[in-house]
This record gives C-alpha cells, sequence and structure tokens, in this order.
C-alpha cells in the first residue's frame, strides 16, 4: 500500500516538473538562429538575449572555486557569443541603413535638434528686443507698494536742527544737590530729602 503511494507521488512530480519545464520553455524559447531572422523587429527582439547570456557567463567568470577547465569553457562561450551578437548587429543595421545606434547599447552623442535650427536660422530672427513692450500691456496697480516706496522716500529727507537757541549749561558738569534748601527749591513734589552726607552723620551716631 505504501509502495504503490510513492509511485503515485512520484508520477505526480514527474508530471509537475515536466509542465513547469514546458511553462519556462514557452515563455523563453531558444533563439533562433541569425538566417531564420529577416526583418529589422525580430533581430531587435532577440538581441537582449543575447546580450543577458553574455552577461551571465561573466558572472561565472567571477567564482573563485571552479577549475581551469570550467573558466576555459565560460570563456570560449562568451567568445561565440560575441560573434553572434556582432553578426546580429551587422545584419540589423544591413537590413536598416538609417540605423545609428544599436538597440540595448549606449548612444552617441547627438546634438539637440534647437541648436541645429539655431544654425539654420538668419542671425536677425535669433536677437529678441527684450525693451520692446506690447501696446495692449497694462500695469498692475499696487497701492500698498507704492505707498511704501514714498514712504521711504519720505523718511530720507535730512532734518535740520537748529543748535543756538540752547542753553550754555549744555556742556557743564554735572552738580550733585547736598542740602535741603536746594532739595526744596529745585523739587517741584516738594518732598523731603536727605543728602548723603546727612544719611553718614546718622549712620554714625
Amino acid at each position: 500500500m505504501a509502495r504503490n503511494e510513492e509511485k503515485q507521488l512520484g508520477r505526480l512530480n514527474r508530471y509537475y516538473l515536466k509542465r513547469q519545464h514546458d511553462e519556462m520553455k514557452r515563455k523563453n524559447p531558444n533563439r533562433p538562429k541569425l538566417e531564420a531572422l529577416n526583418s529589422v523587429e525580430d533581430i531587435k527582439h532577440w538581441i537582449p538575449s543575447l546580450k543577458k547570456d553574455i552577461d551571465f557567463h561573466l558572472k561565472q567568470l567571477q567564482v573563485p572555486c571552479y577549475p581551469e577547465r570550467k573558466i576555459a569553457e565560460i570563456n570560449k562561450k562568451i567568445d561565440y557569443l560575441k560573434i553572434e551578437y556582432q553578426a546580429f548587429t551587422k545584419k540589423l543595421r544591413k537590413l536598416d541603413p538609417s540605423l545609428t545606434d544599436v538597440p540595448w547599447t549606449e548612444r552617441s552623442y547627438q546634438q539637440c535638434a534647437t541648436e541645429e535650427n539655431l544654425r539654420k536660422e538668419p542671425l536677425h530672427k535669433q536677437m529678441v528686443d527684450s525693451t520692446i513692450i506690447p501696446s495692449a500691456f497694462v500695469p498692475i496697480k499696487t497701492p500698498i507698494l507704492d505707498k511704501n516706496i514714498s514712504a521711504e522716500h519720505s523718511d530720507t529727507t535730512v532734518t535740520n536742527t537748529d543748535f543756538s537757541n540752547l542753553p550754555d549749561t549744555m556742556d557743564a558738569p554735572l552738580q550733585f544737590v547736598k542740602n535741603q534748601s536746594q532739595v526744596t527749591g529745585h523739587n517741584r513734589l516738594n518732598l523731603a530729602y536727605s543728602s548723603s552726607e546727612s544719611e553718614d552723620d546718622g549712620n554714625n551716631t
């Protein structure tokens, strides 16, 4: 009973692996030979697979545990793929002579179309006078900004002060009050202020 169950599981496993293999083969079919490709679209379709295979084998060369025999086989495979890639690109240029860059490769530097148009146009068309204002141009009213600008101009005016009417005591040194009569004479509130000397005498006593 257990033996029959193992056989059935084995058959089911083989069937699952076969379906998985067929599905992968359908999604990733083998690359056809160059003689079977006669259109630009077909060649462009298969060039990425060549690049992918070359990159895969180049990564295999970085494995340190491979023996010399395995490394020699990988190098031989890389050389074959490079020759095949060159044949693909050569036939692609033959079928499409107007092609400048090969798909899936770095593009060469090309000047912008705007620069070419500027070179073809005469010089008087390229020059633009920025001082010309359209006749329909109407400036926007900004009363707040205009008010601030006028205020700034008014603040910058210089005021002349007349120093001829100032008293002569303006430059005199400071004088301190020392007796009660001077305090009451100069005090508007008639408060009894004590001088510093009287405070010192009271503290000493």
